[in-house]
């Protein structure tokens, strides 16, 4: 049996996500490294994206068997669901913006080369005294002063500074070659595959049976993934992609709820409500609301 993989719905320490309903949230890399004598224990978050930027006095990522030095200045992008733990100098400075994955997909998921750029564990040195050093410094105190106002004044702004830091960190690779981490961990290999797989294909509803043979395990054997890694069974993660997918179109658009069902491949617009409702405690309408 694998071992249960230590996981955070918030930031490290925090079982709950409270930053669902934020954009990004930034905080000073010593703020809560500080809290655990700068060793933080190996652990994925499971609804969270995070770049970790680092100024001054490095440190160590720890990935499994893996072992990386981290030489400031450098920036650190870590997926939700990607294993990571780090040792830190006292002296280290930085900071650390953490954001919901539905908020960092909606950035990235219409330009290509951010969308295939950014979906694995990436650690990107970066060279004192050049131009893009300083113009990611300059967007990361940007996106500090405008997480720190209403989400109504930032929602505009942020995706954009974000879409920036994210294009000048792939220029950044012309300078110095960015190095893209394997992750060992085969449980939550396999289960990034499949939450990967799930996205591509929810719209038609395919079984565990299809994932679990497009993934060459058996259904059993995802089901155990799953329960390893984020405690809940196959067909729940499936499920949750359904209702997020939902959520982010009651959201985000004035789509009539009866094509959203269509869209998602339901029958009929009621049987979507009573799956919704059942899943997400209120009905699409009440959601929307």
């Amino acid at each position: 049996m694998a071992k249960k993989v230590l996981s955070f719905k918030g930031l490290f320490g925090d079982h709950w996500n409270t930053l669902d309903e934020m954009l990004i949230h930034i905080e000073p890399l010593q703020e809560r490294t500080m809290l655990y004598d700068y060793e933080i224990q190996e652990h994925v978050h499971s609804h969270l994206v995070q770049l970790f930027f680092i100024t001054d006095g490095g440190g160590l990522l720890q990935s499994t068997d893996t072992k990386v030095s981290l030489d400031s200045p450098c920036l650190l992008f870590v997926p939700h669901h990607m294993l990571h733990g780090f040792i830190f100098p006292s002296d280290v400075r930085g900071h650390v913006l953490t954001m919901p994955v539905h908020f960092f997909e909606s950035v990235t998921s219409n330009n290509k080369r951010l969308f295939s750029g950014f979906d694995r564990l990436q650690y990107f040195p970066l060279i004192d005294d050049t131009p893009s050093l300083q113009e990611i410094t300059n967007l990361i105190k940007s996106i500090e002063v405008e997480s720190a106002k209403s989400k109504t004044e930032s929602e505009e702004t942020l995706p954009l500074l974000l879409q920036l830091l994210l294009i000048f960190l792939l220029r950044s690779e012309k300078e110095s070659q960015s190095i893209i981490l394997t992750m060992d961990d085969k449980a939550l290999r396999h289960y990034r595959a499949f939450e990967k797989l799930v996205k591509t294909n929810f719209h038609e509803q395919k079984s565990v049976q299809f994932y679990a043979q497009e993934l060459l395990i058996s259904s059993v054997h995802l089901n155990r993934i799953c329960k390893t890694v984020v405690q809940k069974t196959s067909l729940q993660v499936i499920h949750d992609i359904i209702i997020n997918e939902a959520k982010r179109y009651l959201k985000g658009t004035s789509i009539p709820i009866a094509e959203i069902a269509f869209l998602l491949n339901f029958k009929d617009a009621a049987h979507f409500s009573k799956f919704f409702k059942k899943k997400a405690g209120l009905s699409p309408r009440e959601y929307r609301k």
